[in-house]
């Protein structure tokens, strides 16, 4: 009898438990109860599957696909979830932008910073939030939002129709820059 309990531990122990099906189940509810599963025994070894997931048709799969992941590490990963920033579904994004504040990472930042200005209501406080989280300060991103303004005016002006140019230079005369 023992024996028997042996076995079935080490077999839930080593994904003989029905997960890897679960996971490409083609009910959307199965994956995100499975995805829940992982993130609560903070299991990785399927993880390259759990990335997958970020990119399913089901919303409700890519956030819990999110959510598994937990505090990510490595390339692999925080590109998969830097892409899911310009996910359609804002729980995605949102998901993206707080798994991103627990990474630390410079790739990160910089990813997070180049939606601040294009953002919004709650997305743009969560990138606030996420961006003092890797070390930025408020006043850091204000003067990082400027230098990015200052930058696209210049960008206008090199490009730019003539009336675009005379609207890009009154705007640089009002920054006094």
């Amino acid at each position: 009898m023992l024996w028997v309990t042996s076995i079935l531990f080490l077999a839930g122990n080593f994904g003989c438990d029905g997960t890897a099906k679960d996971l490409n189940s083609a009910d959307p509810l199965r994956r995100v109860e499975t995805l829940r599963r992982l993130q609560q025994r903070q299991d990785r070894a399927h993880e390259k599957r759990v990335l997958e997931l970020l990119k399913d048709s089901s919303p409700r799969v890519r956030r819990a696909a999110l959510a598994a992941l937990g505090p990510i590490g490595g390339n692999e990963n925080l590109s998969a979830v830097i892409d899911r920033l310009g996910d359609e579904d804002l729980g995605v994004r949102l998901g993206a932008v707080r798994l991103l504040a627990k990474t630390q990472s410079k790739g990160a930042r910089a990813a997070l910073l180049q939606l601040r200005l294009n953002s919004s209501g709650l997305f743009a406080v969560e990138l606030g939030k996420a961006l003092t989280a890797l070390g930025m300060s408020p006043v850091e991103q204000r003067e990082a939002d400027a230098d990015s303004l200052w930058a696209r005016q210049f960008e206008l002006l090199a490009r730019g129709s003539e009336e675009v140019r005379i609207q890009a230079v009154e705007m640089l005369a009002l920054n006094e820059r």
